[in-house]
């Protein structure tokens, strides 16, 4: 039985090896592709690329960090001002001033005092123009005296601004003194007159203005400025050009200040012309708008007192005194520039090299901060 089934098996395996003996493999070459029907296909043929090779790039520079430039901190604390002040009082001298005369001088006695602390010196003009007496802008001198100027200094000044703004000898006699020098009967030309002044700043009136002083122009008059003789009327733009001229410098310290017939106010109007009858009395509405020009201020010539005035001339003095530039160290980046001012105020400045210039000076005793980069 066993000799049957390894027979069987002997001949099962010869009848196979017999059926695959007739089937023939193709060659397949591992170079071949296949088409998209899944047959063999051409041989693949790999080319070398043709495009060129890319160029090294420029080498990569690490450039090392630069530090941050040093930070500077400078304080500046502003000082209160007690600068020059120069005063050029021009009084109308004509008739229809002559109650005023009286108690002009008496009215300006508290000039002195309001002006505590302050450099001044004071010179005084008419407002007439032309021939004869007029001054045409000269100052006029003290009583009993060959000199021009008041100083601050003199221990008489209360009772020189007195006898000296009275003008008293105008009014010696109602006929005869009105034409003794300075006196007039008309033409008041205030604004004229002080460009004239200012004119003769190097001449005639040499000496009153101050190199660094401030200039204070006081009109005193019950009239406006008027067309002389001439056929000239001046303008407050006449005076800062005269100013410009005289000085040569753009930044003027002028402003400008008046005892006048104030516009509207109708009872001083009434007032002054009830004294006399010349026509002369008139609301000062050129000289005020001069005087409103420059920032300063104004008075009623019926007032009894001009205290708040001087108080106003003397305010201003201080201010424009105090310093509006601050020098740094050093010549700061002008992007860096950081300013602080101890009391919160806004106030627009600019850097110009080593200077810190400020639109409008600090108020005394604000500390300014500045820090900057340079």
């Amino acid at each position: 039985m066993k000799n049957l089934i390894a027979w069987t098996g002997l001949v099962g395996l010869m009848l196979a090896a017999t059926a695959c003996s007739d089937v023939k493999f193709a060659d397949v070459h591992f170079d071949s592709k296949m088409s998209h029907d899944g047959e063999i296909g051409d041989p693949i043929s790999f080319e070398p690329p043709t495009l060129p090779m890319p160029e090294p790039g420029p080498p990569i520079v690490i450039l090392p960090i630069e530090p941050s430039p040093p930070l500077l901190v400078e304080t500046f604390t502003q000082a209160a001002g007690n600068g020059k002040l120069d005063i050029l009082v021009v009084q109308d001298t004509s008739v229809s001033m002559h109650s005023d005369r009286w108690t002009m001088g008496q009215r300006f006695r508290t000039l002195s005092d309001r002006l505590q602390g302050v450099d001044w010196q004071l010179g005084m003009t008419t407002t007439n123009r032309g021939v004869g007496h007029a001054l045409n802008g000269s100052l006029a001198q003290l009583p009993m005296s060959n000199q021009t100027i008041i100083r601050s200094t003199d221990s008489k000044r209360v009772q020189l601004i007195d006898d000296h703004l009275s003008m008293l000898q105008c009014n010696d006699s109602d006929t005869l003194g009105w034409i003794q020098n300075p006196c007039t009967l008309a033409d008041e030309r205030p604004l004229s007159a002080s460009v004239d002044a200012i004119g003769k700043l190097g001449s005639a009136n040499q000496g009153f203005h101050r190199f660094g002083a401030q200039l204070a122009v006081v009109y005193i008059t019950d009239a406006d400025e008027t067309l002389g003789k001439d056929n000239v009327e001046a303008t407050g733009a006449d005076v800062i050009a005269a100013y410009q001229m005289a000085v040569r410098r753009e930044n003027l310290a002028l402003r400008a200040y008046g005892v006048y017939v104030q516009p509207g106010d109708e009872r001083c109007y009434d007032q002054q012309r009830g004294s006399f009858t010349e026509p002369a009395t008139a609301y000062a509405e050129k000289i005020d708008a001069f005087v409103r020009s420059t920032g300063g201020s104004s008075i009623s010539i019926c007032e009894n007192s001009f205290e708040t005035l001087f108080d106003t001339m003397a305010e201003d003095v201080e201010k424009l005194s105090r310093d509006k530039e601050f020098r740094l160290d050093q010549v700061p980046r002008p992007e860096s520039v950081e300013v602080v001012l101890s009391d919160g105020s806004q106030i627009p400045w600019e850097v110009d090299g080593q200077v810190l210039r400020f639109a409008e000076a600090p108020a005394a005793g604000v500390i300014v901060t500045v820090s900057y980069s340079h």
